[in-house]
């Protein structure tokens, strides 16, 4: 059962993740709002020409979130829309449906003139004629005429070969299906909602406008496996539907809030809704994550590997509810393995831009509490490059951050089985010879090394986490664990064996930052529900 939340008022957190930091802004008093538009960049990355699979469609406009119908147009073979930088002469006359003008438009055919109805916006057309002068025209008919604007922002609408619609003058068509349950088949897509078609130097802009929930039927399965747990899937509708409300701003200057890729949250629309996403959607209608009453930046990620990072290890700012925890259960087997000869790394190196000559070593100098590399020195024949916070991940496109090279480094995460019970913490031995502790959770054992040789030569601690949880049962309470050692670490750890080689091992896979999809699977699976989940990455939120 679909839900109404038009009109309901929140705090609204002018946030949004860039490249390289979190901005956190001033609050203000924001109406969730009744539609959300969508710019299709990676599904239509401006085409010459889009397909519409419709037979019947609505072409109007949208004004303060109302949809205007302008008129039906039918064709049994669907429609293709293109650019038009046709040269065209405009009647001077506005018809009140698009059915009077195309009658008008077959008067001009009749007398050889390419015609074709204009829509000027709500319920108003025209007719445009290309290739004619205005005196021509005002001859052939009753209307006076004038030169219409050339636009690259115009767009028309073919059957066939034959045009049945342009854009008039600074007007941007929509449409609407007719058919299809009200779904618009474009390209070998399907979306809810009305689809904006402007043209542009490049292209054609495609806009998906829509309510905020049906927009998040088509990001939840794209986002999450809709095969996981009802409270994962839950949990994971609650954090984009928060995202979403902060991050609604993002592309300034574009005629759209939100895009459909990675930059914001990934949207396929109704190609990748399913009963189980669309019901996660539904039965948490209107709810969202909030910090002090303030919308979060729910920020998500695939897997951490054991152990999730403070925001300002990652991008910069420290951010309240952002904070390390380490996992309780994470799903599936997250571990990875990359290997690098020097001169394949000394080759990305050059591409980058940086000449430091032949690649040396790589020497790791910061490490956070959680076993993540937040730094390291790649060293050169003649330089050396420094990777901090996430660059260390994406320079070298790394799953994630948290890793082994040649096993030197930070913390050692394993998500294997095992038969300890949970809420015990034994000692174990790790291949580097660093002392690590192993924290069994529900079955999965994540190691994390608690010393190593610094700068100084002398051992230091990295992370002592602490289970201040009473319960002795195989299910481990909300934010049992507290790491007591938040500083992050200076080191100097050469990586290099002399042979060649580096080997990065590592596990996770994302920033991780906030919630994990792998460890809302397992918390899931566990007999968390989504409340738990969430209140467990996002440390100190309610869920209202």
């Amino acid at each position: 059962m679909k839900c109404n939340i038009f009109g309901k008022r929140i705090l609204f957190l002018g946030g949004f993740l860039m490249a390289a930091m979190l901005f956190l802004q001033p609050t203000f008093a924001y109406s969730i709002p009744k539609t959300i538009r969508i710019g299709l960049e990676s599904s239509f990355k401006n085409p010459g020409s889009i397909s519409i699979g419709n037979t019947s469609i609505l072409v109007g406009n949208t004004a303060e979130g109302e949809f205007f119908e302008g008129g039906s147009i039918n064709s049994n073979g669907g429609f293709v829309v293109e650019k038009d930088l046709g040269s065209y002469i405009k009647l001077e006359h506005s018809f009140s449906s698009y059915r009077q003008a195309l009658e008008c438009a077959d008067e001009y055919k009749e007398k050889g003139f390419s015609a074709v109805p204009a829509y000027l916006g709500e319920e108003l057309w025209s007719v445009y004629i290309l290739g004619s002068s205005v005196a021509e025209v005002e001859d052939a008919g009753d209307y006076d005429a004038s030169k219409a604007e050339t636009s690259a922002e115009r767009i028309i609408i073919k059957s066939g070969r034959e045009a049945v619609a342009v854009s008039g003058d600074g007007v941007i068509l929509q449409i609407t299906a007719e058919d299809n349950q009200g779904i618009v088949k474009l390209g070998d897509k399907q979306y809810r909602g009305a689809l904006e078609l402007q043209g542009s130097a490049s292209g054609i802009i495609v806009v998906n406008e829509l309510p905020l929930e049906e927009y998040l039927y088509g990001v939840i399965a794209a986002e999450m496996p809709a095969s996981y747990h009802e409270e994962a899937l839950k949990a994971q509708a609650i954090a984009a539907r928060t995202y979403a409300i902060t991050k609604i701003g993002c592309h300034p200057g574009k005629s759209y809030e939100l895009c459909d890729s990675i930059h914001c949250q990934v949207y396929q629309g109704v190609s990748a809704e399913t009963e189980r996403t669309i019901a996660a959607v539904d039965k948490t209608c209107g709810e969202l994550a909030y910090y002090n009453d303030k919308p979060i930046e729910a920020l998500f990620y695939a897997s951490s590997g054991g152990y999730t990072e403070n925001s300002e290890n990652v991008w910069g700012n420290k951010v309240d509810y952002l904070r390390a925890v380490p996992e309780i259960a994470e799903a599936g087997d997250n571990n990875w393995e990359k290997i690098f000869t020097a001169e394949q790394i000394t080759s990305q190196v050059t591409a980058k831009g940086d000449t430091i000559g032949q690649v040396r070593d790589i020497v790791i100098t910061k490490i956070a509490p959680g076993g993540r590399i937040l730094e390291l020195k790649i060293i050169g024949s003649s330089g050396e490059k420094v990777l901090s916070k996430d660059a260390v991940r994406t320079y070298f496109s790394l799953p994630s951050k948290l890793f082994t090279i040649n096993q030197k480094g930070g913390g050692v995460i394993s998500t294997q089985q095992n038969s300890v019970a949970a809420n015990s913490v034994v000692s174990a031995q790790s291949d580097s010879n660093s002392i690590v502790s192993s924290i069994a959770t529900n079955g999965i054992v994540v190691l994390q090394q608690e010393d190593y040789l610094g700068e100084n030569g002398q051992r230091q601690e990295v992370s002592e986490i602490k289970n201040t949880s009473e319960e002795k049962d195989t299910k481990v309470s909300r934010n049992s664990f507290v790491t007591t050692n938040t500083e992050v670490q200076n080191v100097s750890i050469s990586t290099a064996t002399g042979g060649g080689t580096f080997v990065f091992q590592g596990a996770g896979n994302g920033h991780g930052v906030g919630l994990s999809q792998k460890g809302a699977q397992g918390m899931a699976l566990q007999g968390y529900n989504y409340e738990e989940i969430l209140k467990h990455y996002y440390q100190g939120i309610d869920i209202k």
